[in-house]
């Protein structure tokens, strides 16, 4: 990333009542950068269907741990890392999302039924964003996703 303009990093219960607000927090940021109102939809519904899948999935809907959303914005792009200490993803589980959204050689697009279980919103995160990766470091997931935003 470029020279880093601004950023801003949030943590939140791992409650479901909370992701609403995590997701107000992303549009302001948004709206604080100038984004268009297509870009900024996009981006906070990416970041609430990472912080439920944290919560849903790492943390299997338990409350009392922590999930953090760091948002990085340069004039070129977008940053976000969706973190949290809980059951990892299953391996192989955001290359057969991507694989399952490749296009095939015939135009009909792939359904989300055709998506793998739980595929469906790794299916909306590799729609909107222009990168997308998943790692475990440190008994951490870490979820990026990047948005060009200009430049």
């Amino acid at each position: 990333m470029g020279a880093v303009t601004r950023a801003l990093l949030l943590s939140t219960e791992s409650r479901l009542e909370n992701v609403a607000l995590v997701g107000a927090a992303v549009t302001g940021v948004c709206d604080a950068l100038g984004l268009p109102g297509e870009v900024r939809a996009e981006v906070e519904l990416c970041v609430v269907e990472a912080v439920n899948n944290a919560i849903e999935h790492a943390y299997r809907g338990e409350a009392g741990h922590v999930v953090e959303v760091s948002i990085a914005a340069d004039a070129a792009r977008l940053v976000i890392e969706v973190s949290d200490r809980g059951e990892p993803m299953p391996a192989g589980r955001l290359e057969a999302a991507r694989a399952a959204l490749a296009l095939p050689e015939d135009p009909e697009p792939p359904s989300l039924e055709s998506l793998v279980d739980g595929g469906r919103g790794l299916a909306i995160l590799l729609g909107a964003m222009d990168e997308v990766r998943y790692e475990r470091a440190g008994g951490r997931n870490v979820l990026t996703m990047v948005r060009r935003i200009g430049g």
